[in-house]
């Protein structure tokens, strides 16, 4: 343990904790049939991120313009849901569809 909130898996039993690097809190929200991992971390300026994590690598998912971005789901063809807070300080919902793989 880091002492920082983590994101885990469990696989065959095995209990693994992992953070995105450079993050100072993670949090795991859903994961897909092909094992990608959605959530959200926060920065060391205390800003919130979505990420998507594909065996070891990470990618930052950011709406254009959003003061924060957070993933909350992902499903079997890879299309991510979730939510930002827009420059007004409202909260609305995205869809993301990757066009790569990290």
């Amino acid at each position: 343990m880091t002492g920082r909130p983590e994101g885990y898996v469990i696989e065959g039993g095995q209990f693994t904790p992992f953070v995105v690097p450079g993050s100072i809190a993670t949090s795991a929200w859903d994961v897909s049939p092909r094992g990608e991992i959605v959530g959200i971390y926060l920065d060391a300026a205390n800003r919130f991120h979505g990420f998507l994590r594909v065996g070891d690598d990470y990618l930052t998912l950011d709406v254009p313009g959003a003061t924060a971005t957070r993933a909350f789901g992902i499903n079997a063809g890879g299309v991510i849901v979730g939510s930002f807070v827009d420059a007004a300080a409202r909260t609305r919902a995205y869809v993301a569809h990757r066009t790569r793989r990290p």
